[in-house]
């Protein structure tokens, strides 16, 4: 979600990836509700952090408390960044469909807060789009 939003937002500043320690599969709640927003992720994959390991990054984010400790994962960047969002739990069978999109379309919505006030700011550009 993080890696779309930004390529939306300032993707001719910024390159961006994902990736995870566990990673798993790119929920369909997830890719339901940023195609709202015009994003497409039907064919992004998770990817694992082990992939990156050797690139050279100017700001890594990490969105969760399993990955706070980043840094170990990634020696190679200038700033780490920490931001928690709710856990959507997009795929939990004990909520209702409904429920679940909802709780993923308000994560989508802070995440897009919070992408906009940290690199738009860092650009001088809090493009709303």
């Amino acid at each position: 979600m993080l890696e779309g939003l930004l390529r939306a937002l300032y993707g001719e500043k910024y390159e961006a990836y994902s990736a995870g320690v566990t990673p798993g599969r790119v929920s369909a709640n997830v890719i339901k509700a940023m195609s709202e927003m015009g994003i497409d992720l039907f064919t992004h994959r998770s990817k694992n952090i082990d992939e990156f390991r050797d690139m050279q990054f100017d700001y890594v984010v990490s969105t969760d408390t399993v990955s706070q400790n980043i840094y170990k994962f990634l020696p190679n960047c200038k700033t780490y960044l920490q931001v928690n969002f709710d856990d959507c739990q997009p795929d939990a069978p004990e909520r209702k469909q409904e429920q679940l999109l909802a709780r993923v379309r308000n994560t989508r919505d802070k995440t897009k807060t919070w992408i906009t006030a940290t690199f738009g700011d860092i650009n001088g550009n809090t493009s709303s789009s």
